[in-house]
């Protein structure tokens, strides 16, 4: 496991994580154009892979990239200004860090 801490961005009034490390990415599964599935709960977001997912990671010069940046990651996420994230096999779990 591999855990790195946040700051969640904003764009347009909504909470954005912007996940762009390629190493972890890749290492644990999450490679430019493999799909995965979101789940958000309150104060988490669960990001899982899965080759008929709804979502894409996408890229960019060769980086992986996972956006998230809706109304539901800002409602999962109110009241944090950082994140834990978390990367397993196949897994990433993000949760709301205390200050």
């Amino acid at each position: 496991m591999k855990n790195q801490n946040l700051f969640i961005g904003n764009h347009r009034g909504r909470s954005r994580v912007w996940l762009d490390h390629k190493a972890s990415l890749e290492e644990h599964g999450f490679t430019a154009g493999s799909r995965f599935d979101v789940d958000h709960g309150e104060g988490t977001i669960t990001i899982t892979s899965n080759t008929d997912g709804k979502r894409k990671v996408s890229a960019n010069k060769d980086r992986p990239i996972i956006d998230l940046c809706s109304v539901a990651a800002t409602k999962s996420l109110e009241g944090f200004t950082r994140v834990d994230v978390t990367y397993a096999a196949g897994l990433i779990i993000i949760s709301g860090a205390a200050e």
